[in-house]
């Protein structure tokens, strides 16, 4: 992927062309079937996954009988992040 000026990001299509888009424009619905967009989009996801589930959370500040919960909703969020 090349980002160009005022936005303009070239990258490598599936049918080994070029493809072209403008980040200052909304996306058409063409732009959402992309196969490349839904793959990177997967992989950040798993990656911010393996980044919540691998660390603690910090739970000091909160009175003991909420610490629970809360360490409970964080590997939540982590697996809602896997999907």
């Amino acid at each position: 992927m090349v980002k160009t000026r005022l936005g303009i990001v070239r990258s490598h299509g599936t049918n080994g062309k070029w493809l072209t888009v403008d980040m200052s424009k909304p996306p058409t619905s063409e732009d959402l079937k992309s196969p490349i967009l839904w793959m990177t989009q997967a992989h950040a996801m798993a990656e911010a996954a393996q980044i919540v589930l691998r660390n603690k959370p910090e739970l000091g500040p909160l009175p003991i009988f909420v610490k629970g919960v809360c360490d409970c909703l964080y590997c939540v969020v982590g697996l809602m992040l896997v999907g």
